[in-house]
């Protein structure tokens, strides 16, 4: 979010915002009032460690409606 480098709250962001995709994709699809939010998830979700990360099986799918 500010600076150069990966904080933890760029890592809380990149989840609430996974999340979100997760349980609305319908809804995450037609927002498009958050362009700047939606390129900073694919950014973060492009580099290399959290690439990996993603990938094994220590990343858990979000699971059931836990946003309700």
């Amino acid at each position: 979010m500010v600076g150069g480098k990966l904080t933890y709250v760029d890592l809380a962001l990149l989840h609430v915002l996974r999340a979100t995709q997760s349980q609305f994709p319908e809804a995450w699809e037609a927002l498009t009032s958050i362009p700047l939010l939606k390129a900073f998830q694919q950014r973060l979700q492009q580099t290399p460690r959290l690439q990996e990360y993603f990938k094994s099986d220590r990343c858990k799918p979000f699971s059931g409606n836990s946003m309700a």
